[in-house]
């Protein structure tokens, strides 16, 4: 809070201003020494400089913890912000110039001195770049300004600076003819004084000189501020807060003001009207000197200024937009150690200004922006600057705002330089840290970005264009410094210059010169160039000691930024027409970037193409008149070569993808630098069902490949990017899978399976399915290196890494360390490396791709565990976790080993896995040549690529043929086989008798095979596919393959089995709940059984034929069965029906155990049926099952384990055989459950079906053995020898067998079916027919129950309206209630439905009970719940407790019931207030506040006389009175039990308390008793309350209620107990805990 002086005692002449640093104060005090006095007190302010603006008396001052300059009168009124500056700005001193109404003040933020009008305005930098300007004076004789600072430019005019001075505070000067200035010097602490041209420097007073006038007293002190009149020179001590007089020869010193609390004093001002001038120029005050803006007064001249974003016109006089200038402008960029950024600029021709020393300067300060590189467009007034920090480039007119346009997001700190093609209106910039170039639109957040260029890069920096040429070039400073260039889309790409190059960074072209100049980091130099070459190399300057970053040209000059480690910073200018070394700087005090020049001739307007072509995203300038369409990243240039179409199998951007446990994530690289606002917006196929391990990315196919091994079917999966929720598993029944590759050039998937201990490989869609390697030890991360086509991968149990060819061949140890880990790895194709991180000793390792050689990397991770890793251009990139702490993402630089990122990015609670990096030009690079890119190279299965050429390769099971690229399947067996189907290997195998060797049956690449059955006859081979639902057949070669069942809706046929004589295939429909029948072709089949209530889910199937019966397995939701049929379908058996869960495949041995003869579905009867078995498995019980033919004797043979899931079973010889979906191989075990062991778990994947084929087990007559039984379609053998014809199913009317029983012929039907009913079993449908029907539940007829077939094959009636719903309307639950019974589904007239409120809510309106009436409307209106009302908290009484004790803090809901009793030592007032409150539906509480009162006294007092009697007599009188009022207590008591008997109907309260006789606690309440409610805590029976309350109402009708005797107590029946008056309660107090419960409880008195 600021103070103000009464203006009474201001002096008006000879005084001294000065200011208190520490206290905030302005004081005034005279020449000649008096009391000071306070003009102006703020302690929040912190005053450094003063003046004194004799003319309107005013004084100025600066603020320097406010970045603030203020003013006020001299008299302390009217105080001001003059100017309110930015954070960045200190400042220091200030002086103004009262005739020409112009303030100066000095700035050591940015190190300016700067100008302004009197009251602020038009605010201008005139002294640019002042090393610490500190003190501040000026000239009013010579209209000049005097400033010191600590060094600098000497050029600049009308400023003397002392150079090889340390840090000065304070100036003043005596401005007559000789010119004398005089300043304090901190470090030699003196203060100093000389001429005003610099002459005669020397000492007027030491610190230690100051000796006090008249006295021997010598004081150090510590100058700051200084000031003179005519006669004396005034000082002030910052350290003791003194103020001193002295003559100007520094003797006789006197004090003219101390403070007592030692504060800082800084500047001073001294005023004598005498001898304080005020300057003979008065040109500026008559019409402003004709200036437009500012006028600076100049000698006997006048110099016109213009303010910050303006520039002077060809008149001198009048100032314009910056828009409306044509320039030239040297603007740079610098930074502070404040993280202030400021763009800074020359005004003029460098020739002319270089010539006088007169600069004309102005600076933009930003504290929020950290700019580096910058470029212009003159035509568009714009310039465009990277952001560092914010990662972004902008463009910012030049206009006199300061607003910016973000073009593009997502750029590094190692953005070097920008340059802009303002020709086609594009931008270029290079970034280091991505190693890259790219473009965009110079526009306002423009979608239009292309990457240029991405490989071969090092370190790339400067950069400019040349649209004339249409060339790009650019300078990297990498480890191979170079200079090269491209066109401008990024094509033609050469190295310009190699030679001479040290870190060359700024990069220039002299467009009429046809040269090219950079900047290394101690010279600037240029070669000509025509194009083509580069010739004519030139040094142009430099010394050893600067470090240049940026360079500009104009004209002659070359300037170039210096920013030197030892912090001293430059800006220089080269005249190319002068020696190379004579070189003119200007001092910096911050660091300098970017630099341009603004400039109309370098940007000479050229014919473009652009405005005809009407590119849709990006147009190019090729040369004059010379341009091309170019499409953003991601997308492709159509045929018309201007329109652009979305590639949608590659990401737009170089991306980092990663796995975090349940969700996979994708990270523009771009924006792995900067927070994520929301990283969890960046992951996709979020789910706790999954956990994705593994990471790989094809890119040609644009797809992601992922493992999960989380699910009980592990599984490889994959997605494209562009619809990543639509993600398939592609491999399936994998063991771990921690590392996947793939070689997206021939379209293959390699993996590593650490449970199975295996390294497989496939096509990318997951068929043709090899095993590369076996018996591994634990085999972990994956790696290929496709230019040298080798495969490595960690293998844990080695402890190192092994090295393959592609297909597996020519494995060898290529490292190994004892102790290591091996875990997740990469190939660094730039540099030539194979890095892994280990996860034992949490090291970063490599080996040479081409030596081997290994080397360890020391990489600085802090507690951040690895566990994979991902490289990309000079980084690594890690995922892992922080010890005891969330899992994410790292990068690290690979050179220093330092994290290149604050921390983690996208933590997560869950474990972090893979780790990939993609750049779509660098992996298209690698895919250069390689044969198996075109048509899989001709291969038939897989294409593997070597170093010069590539080979066909067949999976497991198959050979190659002579041709060299088609495979066919080893030799087949003709008998005695197995078949299997494994639909996880997209393949069919065949195996002989012993499971010994293994043969792959050909079979369409893609399908993946369930059930299966074999036809000798025809050497057929028949299987249903999962992935299409249909049923195919083809010669066990694999010739001839067919469909011959199309997919049905539902359908999915899960078992087969072929009957050999009457060629019949039968098979279960598990999504239809059928048994069928079909001819081999397909063309006619049977429904034998449908409908779910009579059959639900049948899977496998096995035929008896010579016996007529068909077994198969139904897996019921009431359970599973085994049944038996006719192979006709009917005749229903079920032979086994209890404890079975979901029974899946069946077989039967119809030769029991007296032969070795193995069975098939091909079923032939030599003995009788009860002594041969069938076979199950149960997939749900884990069970391997057998039972005789007729369902007894049954035995459970295997119990799997709980991880079982056995699907096909067969059996051959003394074995039994079955598959697993869950645990890989064939198991086999003898018949009776011994020895089972597991086979080829090494080989199989996914097994469904089994069957085994033996011809000697084919069955050898029927009755449709001969002549097809005399059936003219299907012949289906029945029992007894016996045998039914059949007719196939048509959707074309109705065949039926005719009159014999043999033949099928069409009969015209009506075969239209009635919607949501069905025709009666006996409707034949044939014309004429009369047919009755019913309808569905629900529904009801309309019409007559009989409808007749007309001859037109049409029912006579309209078929969709025979049933009529008749269901009410859907119910819907209204708010805030619950529904009690169903009221959904099929709800006809005269079902209920129930609705009550839900918890908290209370029914004010509609019905609970609702019902479908004959209308088909519901009865009564929907209930309407409502929140229950509460009553307010209700007070508790003084002196009494409430029961709960929630009543007395919290809202009570309607209902609610709250007790107050008195406490301990307090009586309730009889007839004042009611101890029973209810919370009523008003909201209101009934009855009112009980009153407590303290108990009196149990004695009166005993007065003075003395009365009393013999101590005998007392003592007979007393136990006389004893006896007395025992008679009489008895007396009353009996009276009062009488009285209370008769009238207890009356006594009985609302809610009467309660007594538990069994632990003598009176409940008050009617709730449930709960332990969870402090008021039952002890009350364990309800039963005991309502007992006693109804004895009460009505004891005629009340038995006594037995109970268990307590422990030591005799059972009995518990008498019922009356309730309790108030006298026979007390209440414990509340301090009391009773029964553990910390409420009162009311207990009787005495217990």
């Amino acid at each position: 809070m600021a103070m103000f002086s009464s203006p009474g005692g201001v002096l008006q002449d000879k005084f001294l201003i000065f200011v208190d640093s520490d206290e905030g104060s302005i004081l005034q005090t005279s020449i000649l020494g008096s009391e000071a006095e306070i003009l102006y007190h703020d302690p929040l302010g912190s005053p450094v400089g003063v003046d004194y603006d004799s003319l309107n008396r005013k004084i100025y001052w600066t603020d320097v913890d406010r970045s603030r300059i203020m003013r006020m009168n001299l008299e302390g009124s009217e105080v001001e912000t003059v100017l309110q500056l930015t954070t960045a700005s200190v400042p220091e001193a200030v002086a103004v110039d009262p005739v020409a109404g112009l303030l100066f003040y000095s700035d050591s933020g940015p190190d300016t001195i700067e100008i302004a009008n009197l009251d602020g305005s038009k605010r201008r930098t005139v002294v640019l770049s002042a090393q610490q300007p500190r003190g501040l004076s000026l000239d009013p004789v010579r209209s000049r300004i005097e400033s010191h600072h600590q060094g600098g430019y000497t050029g600049q005019t009308g400023v003397w600076v002392a150079s090889n001075l340390a840090p000065m505070t304070a100036l003043t000067g005596q401005w007559s003819n000789r010119g004398l200035m005089f300043w304090t010097d901190r470090t030699a602490m003196a203060i100093m004084v000389a001429r005003t041209n610099g002459d005669n420097q020397s000492k007027l007073l030491l610190s230690g000189d100051v000796i006090l006038d008249n006295t021997n007293v010598s004081m150090n002190v510590a100058f700051y501020g200084v000031s003179v009149d005519a006669q004396n020179i005034f000082f002030t001590d910052w350290n003791s807060g003194t103020l001193f007089k002295a003559n100007r020869d520094g003797s006789n010193i006197k004090i003219v003001y101390t403070q007592a609390n030692r504060s800082s004093l800084a500047s001073v001002v001294a005023y004598d009207s005498d001898s304080h001038p005020l300057g003979s120029n008065t040109a500026c005050n008559t019409l402003n000197g004709g200036c437009s803006d500012l006028c600076v007064p100049r000698n006997d001249r006048v110099v016109c200024m213009c303010p910050e974003f303006k520039r002077i016109a060809h008149d001198e006089k009048t100032c314009l937009r910056e828009d409306q200038a044509n320039g030239p402008d040297m603007i740079w960029v610098e930074h502070d150690s404040y993280a202030t950024s400021y763009i800074k600029g020359i005004k003029g021709e460098p020739e002319d200004y270089l010539r006088t020393k007169e600069m004309k300067t102005w600076v933009i300060r930003s504290p929020a922006w950290h700019w580096t590189a910058l470029d212009m467009n003159y035509k568009n007034n714009m310039l465009y600057l990277t952001d560092k920090q914010d990662r972004f480039i902008v463009q910012m007119p030049l206009n006199g705002s300061i607003e910016i346009q973000v073009i593009y997001y997502g750029i590094s700190t190692g953005v070097g330089g920008v340059a802009v093609d303002w020709v086609a209106g594009n931008i270029y910039w290079t970034d280091s840290f991505y190693n890259w170039i790219m473009m965009s639109k110079a526009a306002e957040k423009t979608p239009y970005q292309k990457t240029l260029i991405n490989t071969g890069l090092d370190s790339p920096h400067g950069i400019a264009v040349w649209p004339q040429k249409g060339l790009l070039l650019w300078t990297d400073w990498g480890t191979v410094p170079k200079i090269e260039f491209s066109k401008l889309n990024g094509q033609g790409r050469q190295i310009l210059w190699e030679q001479e190059l040290d870190e060359p960074k700024g990069l220039a072209i002299d467009y009429a010169l046809n040269r090219v100049f950079w900047c290394n980091q101690h010279s600037v130099n240029s070669v000509a160039f025509d194009g083509r070459r580069a010739t004519d190399y030139q040094y142009h300057g430099g010394f050893s000691d600067v470090k240049f970053v940026d360079i500009a040209l104009h004209m002659d000059y070359v300037f170039a930024t210096d920013k030197r480690a030892q912090g001293i910073s430059q800006l220089w200018f080269y005249d190319r027409r002068q020696k190379p070394s004579e070189g003119r700087k200007l001092s910096l005090k911050n660091k300098p970037y970017g630099a341009t020049m603004y400039d109309q001739r370098r940007q000479e307007s050229i014919a473009s193409q652009c405005s005809d072509l009407k590119c849709e995203h990006i147009c190019i300038t090729l040369g004059v008149g010379q341009s091309e369409c170019a499409c953003s990243d991601g997308y492709d240039i159509q045929p018309d070569e201007r329109t652009c179409t979305e590639n949608i199998n590659i990401i737009k951007h170089a991306t980092y993808i990663y796995s975090l446990g349940n969700r996979i994530c994708s990270l523009a690289i771009k924006d792995s630098l900067g927070p994520l606002p929301d990283p969890d917006s960046q992951c996709f196929f979020e789910s706790d069902q999954y956990e994705f391990r593994a990471l790989a990315f094809d890119f040609l196919g644009g797809e992601i490949f992922f493992s999960d091994v989380k699910h009980q079917v592990k599984s490889i999966r994959k997605a494209h990017m562009i619809a990543k929720d639509n993600n398939s598993a592609i491999v399936q029944g994998v063991g771990v899978v921690n590392g996947i590759a793939i070689e997206w050039v021939s379209n293959n998937i390699y993996w590593t399976d650490a449970t199975h201990d295996q390294i497989w490989m496939a096509r990318s869609d997951g068929s043709y399915q090899k095993v590369l390697a076996n018996h591994l030890e634990t085999p972990h991360g994956l790696a290929l290196d496709l230019l040298r086509k080798k495969l490595y991968w960690s293998e844990q149990g080695k402890e190192g890494i092994l090295m393959a060819g592609l297909e597996g061949n020519e494995a060898a140890l290529v490292y190994s360390r004892p102790g290591s880990r091996p875990g997740g790895m990469v190939v660094d194709y730039d540099d030539d490396k194979l890095y892994w991180v280990d996860l034992n000793t949490q090291s970063v390792e490599s080996i040479d791709l081409d030596t081997k050689q290994h080397l360890e990397h020391d990489i600085h991770s802090d507690d951040f565990k690895f566990y994979d890793i991902a490289t990309f251009q000079d980084y690594f990139i890690f995922t892992g976790s922080k010890y005891g702490n969330a899992s994410g993402v790292r990068i690290f630089d690979k050179k220093s080993g330092q994290p290149a990122t604050n921390g983690v990015f996208h933590k997560s609670p869950n474990t972090a896995y893979d780790v990939i990096a993609f750049v779509d030009q660098h992996y298209s690079s690698l895919a250069a040549g390689d044969g198996c890119a075109v048509d899989n190279g001709g291969c038939e299965q897989l294409c593997i690529q070597d170093v010069q050429s590539f080979r066909c390769v067949c999976v497991d099971g198959y050979q190659i043929n002579g041709n060299g690229r088609s495979c066919r399947s080893l030799p087949l067996l003709q008998d005695n086989f197995f078949l299997m189907a494994d639909d996880y290997r997209y393949q069919i195998y065949q195996a002989d008798h012993q499971m010994q060797s293994i043969r792959a049956v050909k079979t369409p690449r893609t399908d993946r095979p369930i059930a299966l059955t074999y036809d000798f006859l025809e050497n057929r081979i028949y299987w249903t596919d999962f992935r299409e639902n249909v049923v195919k057949r083809s010669f066990l070669n694999g010739s001839d393959p067919a469909i011959i069942r199309f997919k049905d809706n539902n359908s999915r046929i899960d078992g087969l089995a072929f009957e050999p004589i009457s060629r019949l295939l039968y098979f279960t429909d598990t999504g239809r709940n059928e048994i069928g029948v079909m001819n081999p072709t397909g063309v006619n089949r049977k429904i034998l059984v449908r409908d779910a209530t009579v059959i639900h889910r049948p899977r496998g199937i096995a035929l008896d034929s010579i016996n007529g019966h068909m077994y198969y397995t139904v897996r019921d939701v009431r359970g599973g069965r085994i049944e038996r049929r006719s192979m006709d379908g009917s005749g229903l058996v079920i032979l086994v029906s209890e404890m079975l869960a979901s029974p899946s495949g069946i077989t039967l041995d119809l030769e029991g155990d007296c032969s070795n003869t193995p069975q098939s579905d091909y079923i032939i009867i030599y003995n009788q049926i009860t002594a041969r078995k069938m076979y199950w498995c149960d997939a749900h019980s884990e069970k391997v099952e057998s039972a005789s033919l007729l369902g007894n004797d049954r035995k459970t043979l295997i119990s799997l384990s709980a991880d079982g899931d056995p699907f096909g079973i067969a059996t051959q010889g003394q074995y039994i055989y079955w598959t697993d979906w869950n645990i890989r191989g064939v198991h086999r075990s003898l018949k009776d459950g011994e020895n089972d062991v597991v086979l080829h778990d090494d080989f199989f994947s996914g097994l469904n079906d089994i069957k085994y084929f033996n011809k000697t087990a084919l069955p050898k007559s029927t009755a449709c053995s001969d002549d097809n039984g005399g059936c003219s379609d299907f012949c289906l053998p029945l029992p007894n020898n016996q045998r039914a014809c059949g007719c196939p199913d048509s959707y074309e009317g109705n065949i039926q067998l005719t009159t014999d029983g043999l033949n099928c012929q069409r009969v015209d039907t009506c075969e239209e079916d009635i919607p949501n009913g069905v025709w009666s079993d006996e409707c034949t449908r044939q014309v004429g027919a009369s047919c009755s029907y019913q309808c569905d539940a629900g529904f009801g007829q309309t019409k007559s129950q009989h409808i007749r077939c007309g001859r037109n094959r049409k029912w006579e009636a309209v078929v969709t309206e025979l049933c009529t719903d008749r269901t009410c309307p859907f119910l819907l639950t209204p708010p805030n209630a619950k529904q009690e019974t169903p009221c959904v589904g099929i709800v006809g007239p005269s079902v209920q439905c129930i609705h009550e409120c839900k918890s908290g809510f209370i029914q004010k309106g509609g019905d609970q009970l609702r019902t479908c009436g004959e209308d088909l409307l519901w009865t009564g209106h929907p209930i309407i719940c409502i929140a229950q009302e509460l009553c307010s908290v209700l007070s508790t009484p003084t002196n009494a407790v409430a029961n709960p004790v929630e009543c007395g803090s919290e809202q009570r809901p309607v209902g609610s019931v709250c007790y107050h009793m008195c406490r301990h030592g307090y009586t309730m007032v009889s007839g004042i207030g009611s101890y029973e409150r209810a919370c009523t539906s008003t909201g209101r509480w009934t009855g009112s506040s009980i009153l407590c009162r303290i108990n009196e006294p149990d004695t009166q007092p005993s007065t003075h006389e003395d009365k009393s009697l013999p101590i005998p007599l007392l003592a007979g009188v007393f136990a006389g009175i004893i006896v007395l009022l025992v008679l009489l207590a008895a007396i009353l008591f009996f009276l009062w039990r009488k009285r209370t008997a008769k009238n207890r109907n009356d006594r009985l309260p609302a809610n009467p308390p309660s007594y538990d006789a069994h632990r003598g606690i009176v409940s008050l309440n009617d709730q449930t008793p709960s332990y969870e409610n402090p008021v039952y805590a002890r009350h364990s029976d309800l039963q005991n309350y309502q007992n006693e309350a109804a004895a009460v109402a009505s004891p005629a009708r009340q038995p006594p209620v037995e109970k268990p005797a307590l422990e030591g107590a005799e059972a009995g029946p518990l008498p019922v107990k009356e309730p309790l008056d108030d006298d026979d309660i007390k209440l414990i107090d509340d301090d009391e805990q009773f029964f553990g419960v910390e409420n009162p409880a009311f207990v009787k008195k005495g217990c």
